[in-house]
This record gives C-alpha cells, sequence and structure tokens, in this order.
C-alpha cells in the first residue's frame, strides 16, 4: 500500500482519455478529467470458447481514433488463428482492419518462438501513423530471453506500411508529437556504448556479461537512432515531446527511473511514489501516469481469473508529479496483465 495523504488536485491537469484492455477480448475508456468510463468493446461471456483477445492498445490520437491488436488464438481449429491490426472511433464505430496476418501472437504457439508481429505498438498524435514491430525473433542472453523485431509504421488511411530502419526490442514504444521521432529499446553492441551512459554502474552480475545491451534511444523514421538515453526497458515521453522518462530494468535487475530534457541533455533520477509495473504515459511535462500500488485505506481486489488460486492483486493507475512527489488514484483497480494507453487533448 502507498501512504498517502492523496492529491486529488492534480486530476484536474489530465486532460484527455485512458484507454485499457480487459479479460477475454473487454475494451475500456475513461474521459479525463471529467472521470467518464464506457465500455468499447464488452468482454467475451464466460462459456463462449470462441473469441478475440486485444493484446495491446494504443491512442486515442487528436482525431479520436483508436488502434488494438486483436489475437484470434481462442478458435474451434487452430489452423484458423489469426491475429490483427484494427482501428477505431473512441465512441467504438467505424471499426477497420488495417491488417490480418496469420498466425498467433502467443510466442508459445510456434516450435520456433518467432511471431509475425510485436506484442507492443504506438499511434501518433496526428496523422494516422503506427509504430510496430514485425518479424520478431528470441534472443537468449545469459539469464534473460529477450524478443527483437524490425520497427515499421503502418499508415491507417492508406493501410501500407514502410520500414523504419531499426531493429528494436518488443517493449513499449512512444511517438514524439512530430510523428517523425519515436524512443524505442533496442539491443546495442556493447563496445558502441559510450562509458558514461546512464546507467550502465546499475548492471547486476547477468548483464554485464551481455555481449549486446538495451539501450532506451531517441530514433527517427528512415534515419534510425539520433540519440541514446540510457540503458532501460520502458519509456514515455510528454505531449510536448520535451521530456522523456526511462527506466525498468536491465534482466533481472531493475533501474532508477530517469528524467531526460531532449533539448539540454539534463538528466536527473526521479521516484513515482508506490510504482508496481511501469509509467503508462505523460500527462504533462511534469505529470506521469503509472500503475501502483493502492493508497493505503483503499480496499485491495483481486482478479477473478489467474495462475494463482484466488487470482492475483489489481493494481491501480496513478498520476504523480515526480518533482514533488504528489500523486492520485486515476483508475482504482487494474489488472496489470492488461495493456493501456492514453491520448491527451
Amino acid at each position: 500500500m502507498v501512504p498517502g495523504p492523496e492529491a486529488p488536485r492534480l486530476l484536474d491537469r489530465v486532460q484527455g482519455h485512458l484507454v485499457w484492455t480487459e479479460p477475454r477480448g473487454g475494451l475500456r475508456l475513461l474521459a479525463l478529467p471529467a472521470g467518464v468510463a464506457t465500455v468499447l468493446r464488452p468482454a467475451a461471456p464466460d462459456g463462449v470458447p470462441t473469441f478475440a483477445t486485444v493484446q495491446a492498445v494504443g491512442g486515442p490520437d487528436l482525431e479520436g481514433r483508436i488502434v488494438c491488436l486483436d489475437d484470434h488464438f481462442f478458435t474451434a481449429d487452430a489452423a484458423q488463428q489469426r491475429h490483427c491490426l484494427l482501428s477505431l472511433r473512441i465512441d467504438g464505430r467505424d471499426e477497420r482492419v488495417v491488417f490480418q496476418r496469420p498466425g498467433s501472437l502467443r510466442r508459445g504457439a510456434g516450435p520456433t518462438g518467432r511471431v509475425a508481429t510485436g506484442e507492443h505498438l504506438a499511434l501518433s498524435a496526428r496523422g494516422g501513423q503506427v509504430l510496430s514491430l514485425r518479424d520478431v525473433a528470441p534472443v537468449q542472453l545469459p539469464g534473460a530471453l529477450l524478443h527483437e523485431g524490425d520497427l515499421e509504421v503502418w499508415d491507417l488511411q492508406s493501410q501500407s506500411a514502410r520500414d523504419v530502419g531499426l531493429r528494436a526490442l518488443d517493449l513499449p514504444v512512444a511517438w514524439l508529437p512530430d510523428g517523425r521521432r519515436f524512443v524505442a529499446v533496442a539491443l546495442l553492441p556493447r563496445e558502441e556504448l559510450p562509458a558514461d551512459l546512464d546507467g550502465l554502474t546499475q548492471l547486476g552480475a547477468e548483464a554485464r556479461s551481455w555481449p549486446r545491451l538495451p539501450v532506451v534511444v531517441l530514433g527517427e523514421v528512415g534515419r534510425g537512432i539520433a540519440t541514446r538515453l540510457g540503458l532501460g526497458s520502458l519509456a514515455v515521453v510528454s505531449p510536448d515531446g520535451a521530456v522523456v522518462w526511462f527506466g525498468g530494468a536491465v534482466g533481472q535487475q531493475p533501474r532508477s527511473w530517469a528524467r531526460f530534457e531532449l533539448a539540454t541533455g539534463a538528466l536527473r533520477t526521479v521516484e513515482l511514489p508506490g510504482l508496481a509495473g511501469r509509467p503508462v504515459a505523460a500527462a504533462a511535462a511534469d505529470l506521469v501516469l503509472y500503475t501502483a500500488w493502492p493508497t493505503s485505506g483503499a480496499e485491495l481486489q483481486w482478479t477473478s481469473l489467474g495462475s494463482r488460486p484466488g487470482g492475483v492483486p489489481l493494481v491501480t493507475i496513478k498520476v504523480a508529479d515526480p518533482g514533488t512527489k504528489a500523486f492520485a488514484t486515476v483508475v482504482p483497480a487494474f489488472d496489470a496483465r492488461g495493456s493501456v494507453s492514453f491520448g491527451g487533448r
């Protein structure tokens, strides 16, 4: 539990929509700061054996569009397993298939661990550009199995793709507001990294022997890497594109979270109160949305499904100002196994 008190006035500064997945193919939307929740897609009822699950969700963009990766693993015939990228409006209408590929997104479904599409995506704020990975293959390192693929951009209007010019790990990606630059995590040769790169001193014993290391990078479509920010596995970008927060873990070793100003290169360590998982998005240059444990006094809720008897504990989605460590709860119960995205307005 996270010690209170909360700072509810922070909620007034979160302008946009949260969208997240629920078990058995459900999609839910929350308008902020009004706090109005709607069901975009109801979950498949218990007892229905054939349904699509939602692997990842992105957006909404400034035109009110959402994208999601549907995985048709639960089919009557294994030969019919497939996955597709969909776009739809925040009112649930105008659903379109951008692409469809054979096979499930579940890496254990095939003998090689290879999948045609990655498990993460990002929708640009303008222009209908979807950043995703293709031809994802396993990379075995001491003590860790990672997955790497080719970044590509899908255009919602033309339903066509172009290569980004960078191989990246199948981890969360994010656009900058110009729709050209992005942040991703690339597995780079150790000898190419500067000795003072942020995070190198935090390496655990296993990762010290890795020939390549996961680096959060600023890239540009068609031009590859522009800036190496530091070691890590996760990053989010402020709506104005001025700040990147990054951190996560390198192998089994967690690393501290950092705030990086793109214009000046200024870097400082930050703390998110009660962090339980990862940042979801940035709501402003000084506000981060993230998954967190419930605040003291709140009831701990549990999933009804899970590998453990009785399910697993639900977390919350909070917003915090890392500078002051003030925080407030946005969503009181969230299954951390799901995908969540935020689009400002």
